[in-house]
């Protein structure tokens, strides 16, 4: 069984299971208060579609919710990306709109993926909810300096992530509380990937 991203944090693993050195006891204190993306969890979450009515996504719309999983799918959507025919701004806005069909997914019990959406071209973003943490509270302060670092290291180590990022993608994950205030973002790109 892998380690997703999310249980990574929290446990102080990296995402192959191995223990990773401990940070100072305030990031410490934040990463077993602040639950930040999941991995398979999602799957066994309670959601009014079901995880079978995700699977039924096109291969592109189940590749951008692995990304924001932590799930790989085998590159599954990068067919719809490539090809002398192809428009990729139009396949990750179908992609995105068939994905909020099925928001908010919950990745685990303290944070939700709300929405997809194409900000400009080839630049997605995906804000996450942390369900239990307001924006202001004492659990997300600190959030750039302790955990931006784990959490790219984490994401790019997804394969599916460093094939969009290859192919001219740029991701950002926004973090807000429940109170919907922006706690942080965490971008993703091909330079950000390749120097991890």
């Amino acid at each position: 069984m892998s380690v997703s991203q999310h249980t990574a944090i929290r446990t102080g693993l990296d995402v192959k299971g191995r223990q990773r050195s401990r940070p100072a006891s305030a990031a410490c204190a934040l990463a077993m208060a602040l639950p930040l993306l999941a991995g398979a969890v999602w799957a066994q979450s309670p959601h009014p579609a079901g995880p079978a009515a995700l699977q039924e996504l096109t291969p592109l719309a189940r590749m951008l919710v692995g990304a924001a999983t932590g799930r790989s799918t085998a590159a599954a959507g990068v067919p719809a990306l490539t090809g002398p025919a192809r428009n990729a701004d139009r396949a990750l806005t179908q992609a995105c709109t068939e994905i909020n069909r099925y928001t908010p997914v919950p990745l685990d019990r303290e944070t939700a993926l709300v929405q997809c959406t194409l900000a400009q071209k080839k630049n997605l973003n995906f804000p996450i909810t942390l369900t239990n943490y307001a924006a202001h509270s004492a659990a997300s302060q600190g959030f750039r300096l302790n955990f931006v670092p784990i959490l790219q290291k984490n994401i790019c180590n997804n394969g599916d992530v460093r094939i969009l990022t290859r192919l001219g993608l740029s991701l950002v994950y926004r973090y807000r509380g429940n109170d919907h205030e922006t706690v942080g973002d965490v971008p993703i790109n091909e330079t950000i990937c390749g120097t991890l």
